[in-house]
């Protein structure tokens, strides 16, 4: 992986992984390794397989529900990090769904409105995968107070942003206030 080496070389030490894949390609030792939320670290039998495969740090599962969440933010042999706000893909397709042949694409990102059973969803083509997105994103303000994490998340990757929107929703997390337009998905969901 010659962009991995490179980074490697450059002196970039901490890693992020949100697949399995990226163990078998990044150093055994000599890395700071964070595991992402796409990891599912959902119970203790995860967490302390994510220590012994070199984790330093974990990211709980924005599928998860409060009850767990608080659970495994207690009990956790490493450090836990909560997502608070993010627009979570509802999945990502080695697929391409541009309306055109191969041999017209000009590369680059593609944005695309949805519409499914009366929902709005917004789908990114890069070309060869494309991630579909609600409209709402997840967020957890005004309520993440209650898992007492060792960090907080907030993510402004895959949809588009202006500044301003971006420094409003920052101010209504930071004073753990809702912010419209969001879900908090399995949040009070009981098993």
């Amino acid at each position: 992986m010659p962009f991995i080496e490179k980074a490697l070389n450059s002196g970039y030490k901490k890693w992020e992984v949100g697949n399995v894949w990226a163990l078998n390609v990044l150093p055994k030792n000599g890395i700071d390794l964070s595991f992402d939320n796409t990891l599912y670290m959902m119970n203790g039998y995860a967490c302390q397989m994510a220590q012994q495969m070199g984790a330093r740090r974990i990211t709980l599962a924005v599928e998860d529900n409060k009850d767990n969440l608080i659970a495994q933010a207690q009990k956790s042999v490493l450090p836990v990090v909560l997502v608070v706000y993010q627009d979570t893909p509802l999945f990502i397709s080695a697929n391409c769904i541009r309306p055109y042949a191969c041999n017209q694409c000009k590369g680059g990102t593609e944005r695309f409105s949805l519409q499914k059973d009366g929902k709005s969803y917004e789908a990114v083509s890069i070309p060869c995968q494309t991630s579909v997105y609600a409209k709402q994103a997840f967020c957890l303000s005004g309520v993440y107070d209650a898992v007492a994490a060792d960090y907080y998340r907030i993510d402004f990757t895959g949809k588009v942003y202006t500044s301003n929107q971006v420094a409003d929703i920052v101010a209504a997390i930071k004073q753990n206030k809702s912010v419209p337009q969001t879900t908090q998905a399995n949040w009070q969901r009981r098993i």
